[in-house]
């Protein structure tokens, strides 16, 4: 590889990364989201996935002690998970583009930059295995959501669940 190329190819990931922390701050600022917040990123890449973590979300957000929750998806999805009833009143869906979400994850494999922020990624990355797990072992997709997204310590019972 060219020592041009190689530039070339640094300065691009700067500047993702740049475009990443600026896209994450307004976010933060147009929904007014801190570190008592929680947010969740739903990929669209596992519709069960998807619905599992938004069940489970009022849980992680009372588990973390947050004040609410913030739930973005894929801008062509957002009508029809906004009209979902059972999202608790301390939740707000918002739909995002699409390469937004992906510039987000990006940035968020190599910092993890807010701890109370969850992707429902089961395979946008090669290093990414979830995908091949839950088709080629007995992992099922509430074991992913509670033990792998919210670091739950086991699968809640279904009466905790509000």
């Amino acid at each position: 590889m060219s020592s041009n190329r190689m530039e070339t190819e640094f300065v691009n990931k700067i500047i993702r990364i740049l475009l990443a922390d600026l896209y994450w701050i307004f976010i933060c600022i147009k929904e007014n989201i801190d570190k008592r917040d929680v947010v969740l990123v739903l990929m669209g890449e596992n519709k069960k996935v998807d619905e599992l973590s938004l069940e489970y979300l009022d849980l992680f957000r009372e588990r973390r002690h947050a004040r609410k929750a913030i739930v973005f998806v894929p801008q062509s999805e957002a009508e029809k998970w906004k009209n979902k009833s059972d999202v608790s009143e301390s939740t707000k869906i918002r739909g995002i583009k699409k390469k937004y979400i992906l510039l987000l994850y990006e940035r968020y494999c190599m910092n993890k930059f807010f701890k109370n922020l969850v992707f429902t990624s089961i395979k946008t990355t090669k290093e990414n295995m979830i995908d091949r797990y839950l088709k080629e072992t007995n992992i099922t997709e509430e074991d992913v959501v509670c033990l792998a997204f919210y670091n739950f310590r086991g699968i809640p019972q279904r009466n905790e669940i509000k």
